[in-house]
């Protein structure tokens, strides 16, 4: 038999870890039904038995209502979270049974080639491998998303990757940054309630208006734009507000000598990507969404190839049940990712980047989409 988890379990456990124990989030509970007056509340030990092993928990109506207003207060709802869930972000992906993979890939002048990233091809590979050990069969696909320069929705809409995003029988994955794959660009900007192609900065560009952006030591060629990517100017209008990991790395930022991928969840902090070592961290992330339509969207995105390589390494480690799109945008996960870079001195041809110890950093995030 599969295993059970329950959904009000999962988040509930999110909640718990931000508040930092179980009598700090009764508190809270409390605070928000005695504002509205229900005369419902939470104790601790409650919420301490349903993030542990649930099958003794006793729970009452007023606690579940009193659950209710809590996570309304938060912007989300139990009215749309089923009794169980999968345990694992891979359970739901595969529920569908069809899966198309979408790749990046640049045409090659003169020649009928197609040319595909090394890591990227590997992170299929992974992913495959992981999807294929299911007791089901699997109906997956793979389609290149040829990458141009300009770029725009009108643009993307004439391809056969960007009609696919409206089929609701299968279950879709992206691999690569908005850098290395269109698809990707267009499926975090619809989740995450944001025109594609644009700013990360929103229209009064000032402010980081999506959760993430990147940046970019080298740019790429062309009049490039992406609603997740911050150009070295556009982080000087920011000012100071991104907090980096010391004072030299943020100089290195405005000195054009560095890349980083900033997260704007709980706080705007930048994490730095060295240059010039043999051994470096670096970042990525994975963004994941239930559809409307109830297939799944994720995109593993890495500042640099390997990231996006270790992103894929680390799609099964992540468990709970979706957050699904709504009407007024819903919510969206976001589990940022690090992993160890080394250089191999004796590989002295192509690409001589390894990785090792590709992390999770910290637990899941929801960012809350605003239609």
């Amino acid at each position: 038999m599969e295993e059970l988890v329950l959904g009000l379990q999962v988040l509930v456990a999110r909640e718990l870890n931000k508040a930092g124990s179980p009598y700090k989030l009764a508190r809270q509970i409390e605070r928000i039904n005695n504002e509205q007056r229900t005369g419902c509340f939470v104790n601790h030990r409650t919420l301490k038995k349903l993030v542990e092993p649930p099958q003794k928990v006793h729970i009452t109506f007023g606690m579940l209502k009193a659950l209710e207003v809590y996570f309304s207060s938060k912007g989300m709802s139990l009215k749309g979270v089923p009794i169980f869930i999968k345990p694992y972000l891979i359970d739901s992906l595969v529920e569908q049974k069809r899966l198309t993979f979408f790749l990046g890939s640049k045409p090659r002048p003169g020649t009928q080639r197609n040319d595909i990233s090394r890591w990227d091809t590997r992170s299929l590979a992974r992913l495959i491998s992981r999807v294929s050990g299911f007791e089901m069969h699997i109906d997956y696909d793979i389609e290149d998303v040829l990458l141009e320069t300009p770029m725009d929705e009108k643009a993307a809409a004439r391809t056969d990757w960007y009609k696919i995003l409206d089929d609701s029988t299968r279950s879709l994955v992206a691999i690569g940054s908005p850098k290395a794959c269109h698809a990707s660009e267009v499926m975090l900007a619809r989740m995450l309630g944001v025109e594609p192609f644009a700013s990360a900065l929103g229209k009064n560009g000032s402010r980081l208006c999506v959760p993430f952006a990147f940046v970019w030591h080298r740019m790429p060629p062309g009049r490039f734009r992406s609603s997740f990517c911050l150009t070295h100017r556009e982080l000087k209008r920011m000012g100071s507000g991104i907090e980096a990991v010391d004072l030299g790395g943020r100089k290195r930022l405005a000195e054009k000598k560095s890349s980083a991928l900033i997260f704007n969840i709980d706080r705007c902090r930048a994490e730095l990507v060295p240059v010039g070592k043999t051994e470096w961290d670096a970042y990525g992330t994975i963004v994941a969404q239930r559809r409307a339509g109830g297939n799944v969207w994720v995109v593993l995105a890495g500042i640099t190839g390997p990231a996006t390589y270790a992103a894929a390494e680390l799609l099964n480690c992540i468990r709970g049940e979706l957050p699904r799109q709504e009407p007024n945008g819903g919510m969206v996960l976001i589990q940022p990712i690090v992993v160890t870079i080394k250089i191999d001195r004796d590989c002295k041809v192509g690409d001589n980047r390894e990785i090792k110890n590709p992390r999770l950093i910290g637990d899941a995030l929801l960012w809350k989409v605003t239609s």
